[in-house]
């Protein structure tokens, strides 16, 4: 199967919708329903994109805008239960961050979903949609998540640090100080001790983001 993000325009404002491919017959599986996002979509101060990776679990084909993450089911095709009338495919849940929260990044492990905020990281259910923890962070949002076991770690900023925590409740278990780190974010570097970029991270092809 194939996901593809649309974007049509209305009178106020966007809508979204995704669309399911089906590559074995090379026909429409099934489009969603027109999906209002929080998020800005017109004028100078635009930055809703839309739908641009989706996270599969189980039955769910999950989505997300900055201010929403949605899940649809992608079984069923043209003859699911949860089509409307219009043959529109239904949310099965929809979920919107809290005040003040602007998704960064998510990253999915297993069940659970992880959503890195500026200032804070908080985990969903991947069957439900339904918050499994939420929790403050130090410094701003940089890299990750990643995940190793049962735990999920982040890099921040401002101050720099990798912050790692028990991926099934958000308990921190240890905050790791990065001084070196660039705030170049798009070829993220360690710094010297002057301060200025090292000879091998200044001619390694690769970037790193710790």
């Amino acid at each position: 199967l194939l996901f593809v993000g649309g974007r049509k325009k209305r009178a106020y404002g966007n809508r979204f919708t995704v669309l399911c491919w089906d590559l074995k017959t090379d026909k429409k599986a099934w489009e969603s329903a027109e999906i209002l996002l929080r998020g800005q979509t017109e004028g100078e101060e635009a930055y809703e994109v839309g739908f641009e990776e989706v996270f599969i679990q189980g039955e769910h084909a999950i989505v997300h805008g900055r201010y929403d993450v949605i899940a649809l089911r992608w079984s069923g095709g043209s003859e699911g239960k949860d089509l409307r009338k219009d043959g529109k495919k239904e949310k099965a849940w929809h979920f919107r961050v809290p005040l003040g929260f602007e998704i960064q990044t998510i990253g999915q492990c297993g069940e659970v979903l992880v959503l890195c905020g500026r200032s804070s990281t908080l985990a969903l259910s991947a069957k439900t949609g339904e918050i499994v923890w939420d929790s403050g962070e130090v410094g701003e949002y940089y890299a990750g998540p990643y995940f190793y076991e049962d735990q999920v770690f982040s890099v921040r900023k401002s101050p720099s640090e990798v912050s790692f925590r028990r991926l099934g409740t958000g308990r921190l278990l240890s905050r790791l100080s990065v001084p070196g780190l660039s705030t170049n974010r798009k070829h993220p570097v360690f710094a010297g001790e002057s301060g200025e970029q090292t000879p091998a991270a200044a001619e390694s092809v690769e970037a790193y983001p710790v």
